[in-house]
């Protein structure tokens, strides 16, 4: 079968992959230019003499990216599931561990900016409806009120509210960068467990050797 037509990749094209993906990181693009940065990503890599595949596209650039990390995903999952002995990792799987670590980091600000932009989103709604509120309020006062204190007690109560408000944006803000804060610290644990496995299983297939 010749090399344009073959699908399969070779260790050798995965990791000439997986070095520009590290490189690019097209991932991180701004939404609407993400087909642009694959697009250089794949035009990059057939500009290459070292790069193997003589046909690239950026559909098949990002699949094959999308699949790998997916198969990598699994892997890491049983491993920590398994008591069994590791082998040494590859320089592919190396990578393939960086840039999930920098996929998951990018998704989690990604997350939180929306999670931030939908709360602001909120606060404007609720200042709005307040201030509807206070202003049928300001319209149905006694007219005998003089004009003096009706002006004041409408400022009062636009300043409560922009207090108000202030204090919720704050708050706001500080439970996002909590729930940040606590996946990025779940995500440590997680890959210092796996760590901690492997290291466990190497020294035990040591001790076995030694005892041969």
């Amino acid at each position: 079968m010749s090399d344009g037509k073959r699908r399969n990749y070779s260790e050798k094209e995965d990791v000439n992959l997986l070095r520009q993906v590290l490189g690019d990181r097209p991932f991180e693009a701004q939404r609407g230019k993400i087909t642009g940065a694959w697009d250089a990503l794949a035009a990059k890599l057939m500009a290459e003499d070292s790069f193997p595949r003589l046909k690239l596209s950026r559909k098949n650039a990002q699949s094959r990216f999308d699949k790998l990390v997916k198969t990598r995903r699994q892997e890491s999952e049983e491993s920590m599931a398994t008591s069994g002995v590791s082998e040494e990792e590859s320089e592919k799987a190396l990578l393939l561990d960086e840039l999930i670590e920098l996929v998951d980091d990018h998704n989690e600000s990604v997350c939180a900016a929306k999670v931030a932009v939908a709360l602001k989103r909120q606060r404007d709604e609720e200042a709005s409806a307040t201030a509807r509120r206070l202003a049928m309020e300001t319209l149905g006062e006694d007219q005998e009120r003089s004009p003096q204190g009706k002006r004041l007690k409408r400022e009062e109560l636009l300043n409560d509210m922009l207090l108000e408000l202030k204090e919720k944006e704050l708050q706001d803000k500080r439970e996002a960068r909590e729930l940040m804060a606590a996946q990025r610290e779940a995500d440590r644990e997680h890959m210092l467990a796996l760590v901690q496995s492997v290291s466990k299983s190497i020294v035990d297939l040591i001790s076995l050797s030694k005892k041969d």
